[in-house]
């Protein structure tokens, strides 16, 4: 799946560069969350310019002290807040133009089952390459 920022309606209307980023980030959180309604993806993998892009979103929820002590099985990833109910996860050595919507454990597990009692494709995480960020 591809997403290219520069189609925002109103983004020659922006007067900083503030601005831009916000209109560029409620354009890929309303295509990631049409994605997530479709398929049911409950966390996303991002690099840090995109992660510095979704911030400034008016409903990213920054993590807690708690959260970020929680142990991840990958240790390159760290938990950094939450947009839409999904939760975010920063990844430094991603590409930067590359974002992994994913399923947790739990999910996982029952499509597994799912895939095996029932004979049904297996769910698979998303790929999405963002355009001009």
């Amino acid at each position: 799946m591809t997403i290219n920022l520069n189609d925002t309606n109103n983004l020659n209307w922006a007067e900083t560069s503030y601005d831009v980023s916000k209109l560029k980030s409620n354009k890929l959180m309303l295509d990631i969350v049409q994605q997530k309604n479709e398929t049911g993806q409950n966390f996303m993998i991002v690099p840090m310019s995109i992660y510095n892009l979704l911030e400034t979103n008016s409903a990213f929820i920054y993590s807690t002290l708690e959260s970020l002590k929680l142990n991840v099985d990958d240790e390159t990833l760290r938990h950094v807040g939450s947009i839409y109910g999904i939760e975010i996860y920063l990844d430094l050595f991603s590409p930067s133009d590359t974002i992994l919507l994913k399923y947790d454990k739990s999910v996982m597990r029952d499509n597994k089952i799912d895939a095996i009692l029932n004979n049904n494709k297996l769910k698979e995480d998303i790929e999405i390459t963002v355009l001009n960020y």
